[in-house]
């Protein structure tokens, strides 16, 4: 049993019972005296140490229960406002702050399959990046199967992300969040690629092919 489950109202009644009790066998303790017995009686230093380890369990339990909230919110507003499209995708892992998932890309009437990784819990739920070659995907709001893609080049000059984003935020389709979902991913490949390029690497096509065809 959690020692911790005991909150500060219950101690300080036990404190209270404690204290008359002993006062009935001739025994006379101050109401702090008893409390600390109490808290000894638990595992722990001083009624101090109780109180102290007890706050910040609650804290940290309610931290999480509010970011649990605030998280399956952006969940529901992301399904309403941007219908789920990975049901295009098979997810395969996660890492760093990253999903990934096998996209079946169709080129010149043959199936190429891709790793493209996308920010955990993004709002938008479509904005991705392939490492191989530099190359973002941005699917449209409501035509799921249409990719917008941007390939930065070679000289990977910072600048040309700049550009990406200035292009994107021209787009008809696109929207703040959109965007915000994208600098947020560019800053985070920005730092991550070469982890995520060595992922990609582990899997020929044939391989992604396997595990697509398998999941579907």
């Amino acid at each position: 049993m959690d020692k911790l489950q005991t909150n500060v109202n219950d101690i300080k009644s036990v404190a209270k019972n404690l204290k008359q009790e002993l006062a009935k066998m001739d025994f006379q303790i101050s109401h702090s005296s008893a409390l600390n017995l109490a808290s000894r009686s638990l595992g722990f230093k001083n009624y101090q140490t109780y109180k102290g380890l007890l706050d910040k369990k609650n804290n940290l339990t309610n931290g999480y229960e509010e970011f649990m909230e605030e998280l399956e919110e952006l969940r529901r507003k992301r399904y309403i406002e941007y219908p789920d499209i990975h049901h295009f995708f098979v997810k395969i892992g996660a890492v760093l702050k990253y999903d990934f998932f096998i996209y079946k890309e169709y080129w010149n009437y043959k199936s190429n399959y891709l790793i493209l990784f996308e920010i955990k819990d993004s709002y938008t739920g479509r904005i991705f990046f392939y490492p191989k070659d530099d190359t973002f995907f941005i699917f449209k709001k409501y035509v799921s199967y249409i990719a917008y893609e941007y390939q930065i080049p070679k000289e990977k000059n910072i600048y040309y992300y700049f550009d990406m984003i200035d292009q994107v935020k021209e787009k008809s389709w696109a929207t703040t969040k959109m965007v915000d979902d994208l600098m947020e991913l560019i800053k985070n490949i920005v730092i991550d690629k070469e982890k995520l390029l060595k992922i990609v690497n582990r899997y020929s096509n044939k391989k992604l092919e396997e595990l697509y065809n398998k999941a579907k």
